[in-house]
């Protein structure tokens, strides 16, 4: 899920002051679109060294954007106190603009810091109240703070507001939602319309317990089997399957597993 917001934060068009120096416009862009291009092809610590560079040049003091966009790299990292800070001095130079709070609520949520990550989202859902992506962050935040019924209510309205721009994210997280609070028709029903759009490992595992728990045995095992043959989480799918096997009496394939 987080990869999902990182490309949606880095979409962001950035504007460039040309008056800069010592690096020139061109300098300053080609080197900006270097690690932009970097980061794309997960290619984060070489992205990285090139945002190092482009936050000390005069460019970032009229253009914070940078801050965000090494913020966003740090975060892939997994340096979310190193990210934390840098969209700190994004937010000191351009206060309360909504593209750098949405990333501090999602860097926020990475810290465990719900209250905080809420603050900032709610604050964002009241300047844009239709901003689906606002919406599901917050669900996933409540999803987090196992408030499942608000987290449920976040993830509708992140539907309703996309309308026919629907994302795979929207349903698998409300499939999330229909999971913990025992929906698991709907449940499943969320988790296979998400992969007619993007075929994601959690969504097929997810699938795997959900057929379990419905007594929906052989269609269980079927989407275990997906992710055994592709070797994505097939420690996990191989002891959801001998569960499976172990309900039906097949000693054989428990064994085995």
């Amino acid at each position: 899920m987080k990869n999902f917001y990182l490309i949606v934060l880095f979409n962001i068009v950035f504007v460039f002051n040309v008056t800069a120096k010592p690096l020139s416009y061109e300098a300053f862009t080609n080197k900006y679109n270097e690690a932009t291009n970097l980061y794309y092809k997960n290619q984060y610590e070489s992205a990285l060294r090139i945002f190092d560079e482009l936050v000390k040049d005069d460019f970032s003091k009229t253009n914070p954007v940078v801050f965000l966009r090494r913020s966003l790299t740090l975060y892939s990292l997994g340096k979310y106190e190193d990210a934390k800070r840098d969209i700190e001095i994004c937010l000191e130079l351009r206060p309360f603009s909504l593209k750098p709070m949405f990333c501090r609520s999602l860097i926020n949520t990475a810290l465990k810091d719900y209250d905080s990550a809420l603050a900032d989202i709610d604050y964002c859902l009241g300047e844009d109240y239709f901003w689906a992506d606002a919406h599901q962050l917050k669900g996933e935040i409540h999803l987090y703070q196992k408030k499942y019924s608000d987290a449920l209510n976040e993830f509708e309205k992140a539907v309703s507001i996309s309308g026919n721009s629907h994302k795979a994210e929207y349903f698998s997280d409300r499939g999330f939602a229909h999971y913990y609070l025992q929906n698991y028709d709907k449940a499943k029903e969320d988790f296979l319309y998400s992969l007619t759009m993007a075929e994601k490992e959690d969504a097929y595992l997810c699938l795997v317990d959900v057929c379990y728990k419905l007594q929906q045995y052989d269609e269980g095992i079927k989407y275990a089997n997906i992710l055994i043959s592709r070797g994505q989480r097939s420690d996990e799918a191989i002891i959801e399957r001998a569960y499976i096997y172990l309900v039906q009496e097949r000693y054989d394939e428990v064994k085995r597993d």
